[in-house]
C-alpha cells in the first residue's frame, strides 16, 4: 500500500475490499456506496485515486479537503474532483448519505466531447459543496438507484460498461444544470484557458487517429507546446500529451472490443506505422498488450 507520509493512497479496488466486497462495483471503473457515513479509512487521511460524488441525505459532517474544511449537510452534494487529500473531521450521529466513486479513466471515457462541463470545473474546485433542492435531490437519487440496479446484474450484461458510461453522462448533465443555476455567469479571469482547452479538445477529437504530437496541435492553435500543455493541465489536471494518449487508447479499446478486426487492422486505423508500435504505445499506457486486453474482454 503506497503512502505519502501519513497519507494513504486509496484505489477503487481497496475501497471495494474495505466494504467487504458487498458494494456494487465495476472493476477499475466505478463503485457505489450506499452508506456514505462509513466511507473512511480508520480515521486516516487518504488521497483517492478516483472522483467522489457524495450526497448527504440526513445529518451533517465536516470533511477536510487538502487544507480546507467543508461542511456537508442534508440535501448537499459533495464534488471532489481534484487530487485533494481527504479526511473526516466530524460527523453527526444521524449523518447519512450515498456516494458514487468514479475512476479518472472512466470519467474521461464518459465525458469525451462533453465540453459543456469545463466552464464549471473552477467552481467545483472553489466550492465543492452544492445544496440541492428537493427535486434535484430526488433526481440524483433516482440516477444512483438505477446505476445500482445495473451494477447488481453486471455478470449477466456484456455491455454494462458502455451502459454505465451513458448513465454517467446523464448524471454529469444533471450536475451541470445544478451548477448553471448556482453560477449563471461562467466568465472569469480564467475564461481564456477554458477557451483554449475547448478548442484543443475539438481539434483532438477530429485528428487524434492521425496526429499524436503535442506540437502538431499547438501549431494549429498558434501556441507553443509548453504553453498549450500548461493551460490544458491548469484547466483539466492532465497535460495535452496525456489527453492525446487518453483519446488514442480509448479508441484502441473500442476497436479491440470488435473481434472482427485484427490488431494489425487496428494499428492501421490509428495510423501507427506497425502493429508493434501500437503494442508498445498501448502497453505503456495500460500495462497490457492489445492481445492481452482483448483476452480480458473475452474472459
Amino acid at each position: 500500500m503506497p503512502h505519502a507520509g501519513n497519507i494513504r493512497q486509496l484505489s477503487l479496488e481497496e475501497v471495494h475490499e474495505l466494504g467487504g466486497g458487498a458494494m456494487p462495483y465495476l472493476t477499475g471503473r466505478l463503485s457505489l456506496i450506499d452508506r456514505f457515513e462509513d466511507f473512511e479509512v480508520s480515521g486516516e487521511k487518504f488521497q483517492p485515486a478516483f472522483l467522489v460524488f457524495g450526497i448527504c441525505t440526513a445529518g451533517s459532517a465536516v470533511v477536510c479537503l487538502g487544507e480546507r474544511e467543508v461542511r456537508v449537510s442534508s440535501g448537499d452534494l459533495l464534488l471532489c474532483v481534484g487530487q485533494s487529500v481527504m479526511s473526516w473531521q466530524a460527523k453527526s450521529d444521524d449523518f447519512r448519505g450515498m456516494a458514487l466513486l468514479v475512476s479518472r479513466e472512466c470519467l474521461t471515457d464518459s465525458i469525451m466531447g462533453l465540453h459543456q462541463l469545463w466552464p464549471y470545473l473552477r467552481f467545483i474546485y472553489k466550492e465543492p459543496v452544492v445544496h440541492l433542492d428537493a427535486a434535484e435531490l430526488a433526481h440524483l437519487q433516482h440516477t444512483y438507484d438505477f446505476m445500482r440496479y445495473r451494477l447488481s446484474t453486471v455478470s449477466s450484461r456484456r455491455f454494462v460498461g458502455e451502459q454505465l458510461s451513458l448513465l454517467l453522462r446523464m448524471a454529469y448533465f444533471d450536475v451541470c444544470d445544478i451548477l448553471r443555476q448556482c453560477y449563471p455567469d461562467t466568465q472569469s479571469e480564467h475564461a481564456a484557458g477554458y477557451a483554449v482547452f475547448d478548442r484543443f479538445l475539438h481539434l483532438l477529437d477530429e485528428h487524434f487517429r492521425e496526429q499524436r504530437s503535442v506540437t502538431w496541435y499547438s501549431d494549429r492553435l498558434c501556441l507553443t507546446p509548453k504553453y498549450l500543455s500548461e493551460v490544458v493541465k491548469a484547466v483539466s489536471g492532465q497535460t495535452a500529451g496525456q489527453w492525446i494518449t487518453t483519446f488514442v487508447v480509448s479508441e484502441a479499446k473500442r476497436l479491440l472490443s470488435d473481434t472482427s478486426l485484427s490488431i494489425k487492422e487496428i494499428a492501421q486505423a490509428l495510423h501507427f506505422t506497425s502493429q508493434s508500435f501500437l503494442g508498445k504505445y498501448f502497453k505503456n499506457a495500460t500495462g497490457l498488450s492489445p492481445s492481452d486486453y482483448r483476452h480480458e474482454l473475452e474472459s
